[in-house]
């Protein structure tokens, strides 16, 4: 048996799509779908824990610390 989960939250732009299926406190899972050549995130967070699942294509992540890579 499976459920079909209704949007908590969407929006969409010259980037991509971005779709937020469970949203409970710090508890999120997000489905992104993003553009070939377009530049997402570009923010931090002080405290996070991520994890990424590529479906398909490829993505370059760039970390950093006070303005250095």
């Amino acid at each position: 048996m499976y459920h079909t989960l209704e949007a908590d939250f969407t929006f969409s732009d010259n980037r991509g799509e971005l779709v937020q299926l469970v949203h409970g406190g710090y508890t999120q899972v997000n489905v992104v779908l993003t553009n070939e050549g377009v530049l997402r995130g570009n923010h931090f967070h002080k405290h996070c824990r991520e994890a990424f699942y590529i479906i398909s294509g490829s993505v370059k992540v760039v970390l950093t610390a006070n303005g250095k890579q």
